[in-house]
């Protein structure tokens, strides 16, 4: 009667770390996209939290006011005149702030609009093209000062396409038109998904860039305009605006590492959205174009900007996917600028002095390294970059038990299939393995249970005696907490104090292993299994101390209320459940190997018996037992051969 349910000692599934976004960005999706053979995995692609809206001005309206206009130059230094009068009263609202002086410089501005309008519909009848282009730069002026925000746009802009292009005022219109627009999109006017307010200042650069092609602030605005698309959504339209910006624009470097970065976004975006891999190719398109900005940028940069960090993030990412793990790994940390060690996410840190990153980005470029060490196969360096990232994200960083597992993972299956048995990497596996329980409390009982099969399967590998007995005692222990636990499957308990008794017999707690034995067989003395195991421990301590007594314990149990059967108990009771209804093959198979040790038992008990003649007399009964056990047994039986190599050690008997 025993229990046979068997014990799960499979490793413990382990999930890898949750993707993060980037500073500004919210979570979005569930899946993971592009992945190598060390099981990195992409990060989702980034989504950005649109932008909020900002407060939309409070309207100045016209004050509608016919004047009596008798010629177009009069109307003209009228025009002029309101505008100056606006200018003046700008200044003395910005000078007191006050409510009263605030409502005058409105009623101003609502006025001069009014004029300005009547003004240059005239300008329009008399075809003055400069007086035109004046009152409709004045308007654009008014107009963004009012709040009146598509009217800036549209004044301004005429005056930028079909202005004097000599003429300062005329490419000062087509900023004030980009202001406007900008405006409109800072307060989210439009539909967000159309985004026609970036559409108007696309076209407003593109007649700032036609007509002033060699002006530097052209690439600023390119610059905004680009960072407003990925903003919204829409990184793929931001590639296409940053190659506006020419290589010989001191914005060149900035723009190919935006460029970089909003390409590698739409990448992923694609990857996760038709589930295939991007493709080398476009890897190696970002990666020039990325390490292109930043050989610029850091030639004259020093210090660390966010840019930086991301930028080498994407490359060490996309280097770990061409399988290039060692120019991952320099990206993240090589000299001069050793990234993973110049970061901190906390303010609180005690190196003020390193640059400030958002925790997603820190978890990012550490799952990099993780995962570049793994596949360059530094599990010692994998290790001490978990512990780092921990390290760096403080008392509330989450914990890092799987990646800790992974590691482990590693070490065990490199130590049970090496040839030989490295100290260094056992060492390292004691260490990581201590690591984890050092706060047993956090580590769930199946983790625990597969820690304590893995060192068991290692003492089972390893050749050397010493580090066999190491690895089976550390398991034995690991079974042993696991066991204590109140969660514990009792369905797998038997199993796993099994095992936990014979790892001890194995590493020579030979003792203990009896101890536990017995505590068990206390409350169950028919569970054979542990009676056999009982019985082998008794025997290994005859062969250990070649004390007669301990063979005689093995063979009858020990002496006293013990409820260890002993081999020869053993193998009356087995042969009586193999003759009942209930019988099987599993009892044949315990029948045999008891059958077997108690010959064996009985062989040494006999052979240190120093009277010769009854020496010889009792090696002789178990001879002929034996030799009557082999004529009935099958020859094809596994057991067959080891009996008979027993009987071969015996003097011959008729």
């Amino acid at each position: 009667m025993e229990a046979t349910a068997g014990l799960s000692l499979t490793p413990p599934d382990v999930a890898p770390i949750n993707p993060v976004q980037t500073t500004v960005v919210a979570a979005s999706g569930t899946g993971e996209t592009e992945s190598t053979g060390s099981g990195f995995r992409l990060p989702p692609p980034t989504v950005y939290a649109l932008p909020e809206p900002k407060q939309t001005r409070n309207m100045i309206s016209a004050v509608r006011e016919k004047i009596n206009i008798t010629s177009l130059q009069r109307g003209m230094e009228i025009a002029f005149d309101a505008y100056g009068k606006v200018q003046k009263l700008q200044a003395k609202v910005d000078a007191s702030n006050g409510q009263a002086d605030q409502k005058e410089y409105e009623g101003a501005v609502g006025r001069a609009i009014d004029i300005i309008e009547q003004v240059h519909d005239l300008a329009l009848r008399r075809a003055s093209k400069d007086d035109v282009a004046n009152t409709r730069y004045l308007l654009s002026f008014l107009y963004l000062k009012a709040a009146m925000l598509p009217e800036a746009i549209v004044m301004g802009e005429a005056v930028a396409r079909w202005g004097d292009v000599e003429d300062p005022s005329t490419r000062e219109a087509g900023i004030i038109a980009l202001a406007a627009a900008q405006e409109m999109s800072d307060v989210q006017w439009g539909i967000k998904e159309d985004l026609g307010e970036l559409r108007q200042m696309v076209a407003i650069a593109e007649v700032l860039q036609r007509r002033w092609p060699d002006e530097n602030q052209n690439a600023l605005i390119w610059m905004s305009i680009a960072y407003l698309y990925e903003a919204f959504n829409q990184p793929q339209i931001a590639v296409e605006i940053y190659s506006r910006i020419p290589r010989s624009s001191d914005q060149s470097a900035a723009a190919l590492m935006a460029s970089g970065l909003a390409e590698w976004n739409v990448l992923r975006q694609q990857s996760a959205g038709n589930d295939r891999a991007i493709s080398e190719e476009a890897r190696k398109r970002v990666k020039q174009r990325l390490a292109a900005g930043l050989k610029r940028i850091e030639q004259n940069a020093s210090e660390l900007s966010l840019v930086r960090v991301e930028s080498r993030l994407a490359l060490a990412q996309i280097e770990l996917l061409d399988g290039n793990a060692e120019k991952a790994e320099e990206w993240l940390a090589a000299e001069p600028v050793a990234l993973l060690s110049s970061i901190r996410v906390r303010q609180d840190d005690p190196r003020a002095s390193a640059f400030l990153v958002d925790e997603a980005i820190a978890r990012q470029m550490f799952d990099v390294m993780f995962h570049a060490c793994k596949l360059q196969g530094d599990t010692r360096k994998a290790a001490q970059t978990i512990e780092q990232l921990s390290d760096l994200l403080g008392e509330g960083a989450t914990s890092f038990a799987a990646r800790r597992i992974t590691i482990l993972k590693s070490v065990f299956e490199t130590l049970k299939n090496a040839d030989s048995l490295s100290m260094e990497d056992f060492d390292h596996a004691e260490e990581l393995s201590a690591g984890m329980m050092k706060d047993a409390s956090s580590v769930p009982t199946a983790t625990i249970l597969w820690l304590a099969e893995s060192w068991a399967q290692i003492s089972e590998h390893t050749e050397n005696d010493e580090t066999a007995k190491r690895s089976g005692r550390t398991a034995a222990e690991l079974f042993g907490s696991a066991i204590a636990r109140d969660d514990f499957p009792q369905e797998s308990m038997q199993a796993a104090q099994l095992r936990r008794i014979d790892l001890l017999r194995r590493s020579g707690e030979v003792m203990k292993s009896l101890k536990h034995i017995e505590e068990i067989l206390a409350e169950q003395p028919n569970v054979f299994t542990l009676q056999i195991a009982a019985a082998q421990s008794l025997q290994q301590l005859a062969i250990e101390y070649e004390r007669p007594s301990d063979l005689l314990a093995a063979i009858e149990g020990p002496s006293g209320f013990s409820p260890i059967w002993g081999w020869g108990k053993l193998v009356t009771t087995l042969h009586a459940s193999m003759s009942s209804s209930s019988g099987n093959a599993r009892h044949a198979e315990q029948l045999a190997l008891s059958q077997y040790h108690l010959f064996w038992c009985r062989f040494q008990l006999a052979s240190q018996i120093k009277d010769r003649d009854e020496k010889t007399r009792q090696i002789t009964d178990v001879a002929r037992a034996l030799s009557r056990r082999l004529a009935t047994m099958d020859r094809m039986s596994e057991w067959y051969p080891r009996y008979q190599e027993l009987r071969d050690q015996m003097p011959n008997t008729k």
